[in-house]
């Protein structure tokens, strides 16, 4: 715990599924609120739960996701540029102003599922596979402070609205092979990387009532009109990284990499 409201609880289990440890689990969980001195209620909530199988011998493979969940309300703290203020006096602006209606909310969660096979292919070479899929939701409303009117007390102020969801998948394989030439000794690294974003926003962005910073009423805004933004973003990959060991002081790692991106505005092309 500690001031401005905040505090912390966390919890951590671990251990066996079957006899002989084979599948293991573990699941970490916290939860945390925060008053940040302007009662504004951010609550946050993670849960990251793992199972891990061993694959014959030497081999693990490794499920785990992240689940998380944030959430709270008044959102911007501005202090107005009042004559006072500028001169560095805020003590004519009272500490719990806020220019956010305290009504508005936001919210944002996540989910990212994702699995990893580490394999050995004989002695000297093990196979690498990892993948993850997230999501996140995000739902933003509120006021912002655009400019303190001339009797420097009225607050002229915009409302904002963004809501928001972003997919993500991603996959890396590569081929880890350890050999010698000579003396000296190497741990080559070949993989690929493919991946895929792709964004759905809508922001809106309209005027709001002005607020006196001395006596704040906060009326019901219309929520503004939504523009769109939709683009995908495609991600390719491959990449050679050899460590190369010389004697018992002297590591060496020469790496050449390919990378190609490609991006498609759904909004243009319709």
């Amino acid at each position: 715990g500690g001031s401005s409201g905040f505090g912390r609880v966390t919890a951590d289990l671990t251990g066996p599924l079957t006899t002989g440890r084979r599948i293991r689990y573990r699941v970490v969980a916290a939860s945390e609120w925060l008053e940040s001195g302007f009662d504004n209620d951010e609550r946050r909530l993670t849960l990251l739960p793992t199972i891990a199988i061993d694959v014959g011998a030497r081999g693990t493979l490794v499920f785990d996701t992240e689940w998380y969940d944030q959430r709270g309300r008044d959102y911007w703290h501005m202090v107005p540029a009042t004559a006072d203020a500028q001169r560095g006096d805020f003590s004519g602006v009272p500490w719990d102003l806020s220019i956010n209606s305290p009504d508005y909310r936001w919210t944002g969660n996540n989910v990212s599922p994702g699995l990893r096979l580490d394999l050995p292919i004989g002695k000297q070479r093990s196979l690498h596979v990892a993948g993850r899929y997230t999501k996140i939701d995000g739902d933003t409303d509120g006021q912002g402070l655009a400019a303190l009117a001339e009797d420097g007390r009225t607050a002229v102020r915009y409302q904002y609205h963004e809501v928001s969801t972003w997919h993500e998948y991603q996959t890396d394989t590569f081929v880890a092979t350890n050999f010698r030439t000579g003396r000296v000794h190497h741990r080559l690294v070949t993989g690929v990387e493919a991946g895929l974003s792709t964004a759905d926003t809508d922001i809106g962005i309209g005027s709001a009532s002005p607020l006196d910073i001395f006596n704040p009423v906060y009326p019901h805004e219309p929520e503004p009109l939504g523009r769109p933004t939709r683009y995908d973003v495609w991600r390719l990959g491959l990449y050679t990284i050899d460590q190369v060991r010389i004697g018992e002081r002297v590591i060496v790692v020469p790496a050449v990499r390919w990378s190609q991106l490609a991006t498609e505005d759904r909004v243009a092309t319709t």
